[in-house]
């Protein structure tokens, strides 16, 4: 059975509310077209024209363009270098949870580039970026526990951590070796449940 429905005030709304779906890809659609024009300047190394199709975008909450501009401010690429620029546009990113953002976020208070140095507030960005999927987050959550920057050293979550980056993508050897050293520290039996656990973290956000 169909039902007609005949108010003319919910078929003005329908139509609004189709005019501005329709009005929204189409923006969505420029804007897109916009940012991949803007990464293949970058890309090229046209820092000029990159700018002039990303700064816009960046402004109005695109977080692939903010961190674009994040690295432009980092490198000097067609500004003038401003490492706390840097910050603040990766931040933007982070703040909308992007997980490369969040990961550079973490990296800049890491590093101290652009902001004083701050492991914990590092480790409060890669907690974030990890559960994200950020392969580099991980790997540096690894490390974390493991070195005790940041938090309390945890030989299983470091475990746990090196564990779901092997699963996300490849690992340079040098942390091979660590995870290795971690390995040591922990029993047959945690290293059988951190496993466990590290597919469920893996499998959570491959299937988010």
């Amino acid at each position: 059975m169909s039902v007609i429905y005949t108010s003319s005030n919910y078929t003005y709304k329908w139509r609004r509310t189709g005019i501005l779906q329709i009005a929204l890809f189409i923006f969505s659609s420029y804007c897109y077209a916009d940012y991949q024009r803007g990464k293949e300047y970058y890309d090229l190394g046209q820092y000029k024209e990159a700018w002039h199709e990303l700064y816009g975008l960046a402004k109005q909450g695109n977080a692939s363009a903010q961190i674009i501009i994040g690295h432009m401010y980092g490198a000097g690429d067609g500004v003038i270098r401003n490492l706390e620029k840097s910050v603040q546009w990766y931040k933007k990113a982070a703040q909308q949870g992007n997980a490369r953002g969040q990961a550079l976020t973490g990296f800049m208070y890491h590093s101290g580039r652009g902001v004083q140095k701050n492991h914990k507030k590092a480790f409060h960005w890669y907690i974030k970026a990890s559960v994200n999927g950020d392969l580099y987050a991980q790997l540096e959550l690894g490390k974390y526990y493991n070195r005790g920057l940041g938090v309390n050293s945890n030989a299983f979550l470091s475990y746990v951590w090196f564990t779901v980056a092997e699963m996300s993508g490849e690992i340079c050897a040098c942390l091979l070796d660590e995870k290795k050293l971690v390995e040591m520290k922990i029993t047959k039996q945690d290293i059988e449940h951190a496993k466990e656990l590290s597919k469920h973290i893996y499998y959570h956000f491959e299937h988010k």
